[in-house]
């Protein structure tokens, strides 16, 4: 849900110069997407965030994020953008893919999936137009729990990334339990010179499995123009990041379907 650019950007900073919410209204919770663009600057898809305002202030991606998980309210807002961003009119004329960030929380409650694929069977968009991003974190470390759920998005079409792939001890795992289409790998861990040899060995791995096994990289949070030329030297075509777009209430215009693993956007 939220854009790694701007919780990176709020902890740099040391936090915010505002006064830190206490709680968020659901009902205040808005959908935002950023464009995912192909090397030569074609956009085919785009991944949707929630937002929220108090009062004229947006509030920051990071305090935001906080905030949810204090009143227990990150699977509710991760159906509510899913219902919303598919819902949404416009994505009657959207040719790409819309990438959805969900908390393993949210993917192991029988009742998302439920509503996530009744959501998908109401929208103008194809099953295989949307793709489920799972993250490395704690909470996922039971994999077990997520083969079922994920197993059932699979079988309806629907595509899997996942997200910030090598920063934690699961993206080997996942790619051996999972059938995933797409990685998704930070442009910095990608493009720092200065990593070990062990960080570079695990990269270097990582875009040899993902050939091999047909999965699609893309390279998000990409900031510069030097990151961009080094991602290409890396064959990676898929990007994300500032460096392109920030992120917009409107989704990118995207008339014509890429082909890509199995015909996919």
């Amino acid at each position: 849900m939220a854009n790694r650019d701007e919780v990176r950007a709020v902890q740099q900073a040391g936090g915010t110069t505002h006064e830190a919410i206490t709680t968020i209204d659901p009902a205040t919770v808005s959908v935002v997407y950023q464009p995912i663009l192909l090397a030569d600057g074609r956009e085919v898809g785009a991944e949707v965030f929630a937002r929220t305002r108090v009062g004229d202030r947006l509030v920051p991606a990071a305090e935001f994020v906080r905030a949810l998980g204090r009143d227990q309210l990150v699977d509710g807002v991760d159906q509510q953008v899913v219902e919303r961003a598919l819902g949404d009119p416009v994505m009657a004329g959207f040719a790409g893919q819309l990438f959805f960030n969900i908390a393993p929380t949210s993917l192991m409650e029988a009742r998302f999936i439920d509503r996530l694929l009744a959501a998908i069977e109401a929208s103008p968009l194809e099953a295989s137009q949307v793709v489920i991003e799972i993250s490395e974190s704690p909470l996922a470390g039971e994999i077990g729990a997520l083969v079922g759920p994920l197993a059932d998005l699979r079988a309806a079409g629907v595509g899997l990334a996942i997200d910030h792939a090598g920063s934690g001890r699961e993206t080997l795992s996942y790619l051996r339990r999972f059938d995933v289409d797409y990685v998704k790998i930070e442009a910095d861990w990608l493009c720092d010179r200065k990593v070990s040899r062990r960080d570079r060995a695990f990269i270097d791995g990582l875009l040899t499995i993902a050939e091999t096994l047909g999965v699609t990289v893309i390279a998000h949070n990409v900031e510069t123009d030097a990151q961009v030329g080094l991602i290409r030297g890396l064959a990676i075509d898929r990007m994300q990041g500032y460096r392109f777009a920030r992120e917009s209430p409107a989704p990118p215009v995207v008339r014509e379907a890429v082909s890509g693993r199995d015909g996919r956007a």
